[in-house]
């Protein structure tokens, strides 16, 4: 889709600069614009690519926060001083990290946060 925004546009551009002027070096004015368009494409495909890269890491990132917080919930950390703030702050972090890995191609579509007492902490 974005090809067709890009080159498909200047294409057509220089399609018609070579009807216009087929003897005055029409040619060599779209070989330049079509080199200049293949650079473009190819800085935008490496950001691409980096972007992409960047965003698995940080799904993956957020997928072991989601698999941490259910391990602090089980080990009792919401059961300490003032356990509703705690719960709180772990509802809070499961959605954020559900939110970050949502819609990431690719990517498993993250779980909801649990709800619920949790187990008592263990002294």
């Amino acid at each position: 889709m974005a090809l067709s925004r890009t080159l498909l546009p200047a294409l057509a551009a220089c399609g018609g600069m070579l009807l216009a002027h087929p003897q005055d070096g029409g040619s060599k004015a779209l070989e330049a614009v079509i080199q200049r368009q293949q650079e473009t494409l190819e800085r935008v495909e490496a950001r691409l690519g980096a972007l992409e890269t960047y965003a698995r890491a940080q799904a993956s990132a957020e997928e072991a926060f989601v698999a941490a917080t259910r391990a602090a919930r089980e080990a009792g950390f919401a059961a300490g001083i003032n356990p509703h703030s705690r719960e709180l702050l772990l509802e809070a972090w499961a959605a954020r990290a559900a939110a970050a890995a949502k819609g990431l191609p690719g990517s498993a579509q993250p779980t909801a946060p649990e709800e619920g007492r949790r187990p008592r902490r263990r002294d």
